[in-house]
């Protein structure tokens, strides 16, 4: 069998294992579960990370991203939409259909839905935070703090 068949059975077979949608994020393709694999057929394939912060991380990677299409969709029909009301409005040419405008509040309600999985994502994220991280944090907020009173007060003496 030649080689990039092979190669392509296995990106097919990983992609059927981790869903059907993988959105590009940096060079990789990330799927909703947090597996992610190289944009070239022939580069790594990652299964999801065990660790919950990790997984977390890379499911906020890939609902960030289709915020963004989503986004991206919508403000695409949207312009294209307002060009042909404008051009109704100025010319008297046909104006959008109603089917177009339902078509734009369709794509209203899948940026709404992908927002939300974000924020749900989000929040998964920040539950994960490992407990080190927390207190490292901490910290460095209490630092960053004491830093300012002392130069507060250093600002304060003078000669």
């Amino acid at each position: 069998m030649p080689y990039d068949v092979l190669i392509n059975e296995r990106v097919k077979q990983f992609h059927i294992e981790h869903g059907e949608v993988c959105l590009a994020v940096g060079n990789d393709w990330v799927y909703a579960d947090g597996a992610r694999r190289d944009q070239n057929p022939m580069g790594y394939i990652c299964d999801p990370p065990k660790d919950p912060h990790e997984l977390a991380a890379l499911q906020v990677k890939f609902h960030k991203a289709a915020v963004k299409l989503a986004v991206e969709k919508f403000d695409r029909l949207k312009a294209e939409l307002a060009m042909w009301a404008r051009a109704a409005e100025t010319e008297g040419s046909a104006a959008p259909s109603q089917e177009k405008l339902d078509e734009l509040k369709a794509l209203q309600k899948q940026v709404l839905k992908a927002q939300r999985k974000l924020r749900l994502a989000e929040a998964k994220f920040t539950e994960t935070i490992p407990r080190e991280i927390i207190e490292h944090r901490k910290i460095l907020a209490s630092n960053r703090q004491k830093g300012s009173e002392f130069m507060s007060a250093l600002s304060d003496i003078k000669v």
